[in-house]
């Protein structure tokens, strides 16, 4: 299965997101390091044999900086493939991450305008390098596009970022982020039932039974934050789930 660490970063450091409540998210406290500086949270990342990696830059998402710098600075020191959320509105800002040397770009239904933009980002990009994400908050769909909000069901939302021609989809349920609660299984159901490109899923990933019943379930991969900082996912969780299923 997949595995992807999460860093969000925010004013240049690491910090533990929880619920979405990005006002109240405060500097990471971690068992694998010792300090919320994101070039020491993604080396000890790197120590756990993790070749990816997914940065949510939050100062760029909620339009009051931007720690692409820092991110890149990751991918070129440490050898990370780099997933980036940086709050992508259009092609124009899907293209400046590109030309930087992002591998790949996520845009997220938060912040894209319209789904004809999603398609115009896709023609350009290339549907390897955009993930498109469903961005969810106690299951209500957030999104700038009234087609998408008319679509109701997350399924059919999924279903319409898919017919873009987008490579994969990310089912990111915010109020689950940090809480402990348990991934979105239900909503993760719906969207394979419509869709056949891989599903990533990202928010409440308490440990390993959890990322079991989520590859059993027909997701590609999942996104993993607190689970890996407090200890609950250890490195032998790790190395079972990068095992290959029996054939």
């Amino acid at each position: 299965m997949r595995l992807v660490p999460v860093m969000d970063l925010r004013d240049g450091v690491v910090v533990h997101a929880v619920a979405g409540e990005r006002d109240k998210y405060e500097p990471i406290r971690s068992v694998l390091c010792s300090s919320p500086e994101p070039l020491e949270v993604a080396s000890a990342l790197r120590r756990l044999g993790f070749d990816e990696i997914y940065v949510a830059d939050l100062d760029s998402i909620e339009g009051r900086g931007s720690n692409l710098e820092r991110a890149l600075l990751i991918k070129r020191e440490l050898g990370f493939k780099l997933l980036l959320d940086a709050g992508v509105e259009g092609l124009e800002d899907c293209l400046r991450l590109l030309d930087a040397e992002v591998d790949v770009v996520v845009v997220g239904t938060e912040t894209l305008r319209s789904l004809s933009d999603l398609k115009r980002i896709v023609e350009r990009a290339g549907r390897s390098r955009v993930v498109a994400s469903v961005d969810l908050k106690e299951g209500r769909l957030l999104t700038r596009d009234s087609a998408l909000s008319e679509a109701g069901d997350v399924a059919k939302v999924a279903e319409a970022l898919a017919s873009t021609g987008v490579g994969a989809l990310l089912l990111l349920e915010l109020s689950r982020v940090g809480s402990r609660a348990g991934p979105a299984f239900e909503e993760a159901s719906r969207i394979l039932s419509r869709v056949s490109i891989p599903l990533l899923v990202g928010g409440g990933v308490r440990g390993l039974d959890d990322l079991v019943r989520l590859r059993d379930m027909g997701v590609a991969g999942a996104l993993v934050a607190t689970s890996l900082h407090d200890g609950s996912l250890t490195p032998e969780d790790l190395k079972l789930l990068r095992r290959p299923l029996a054939s």
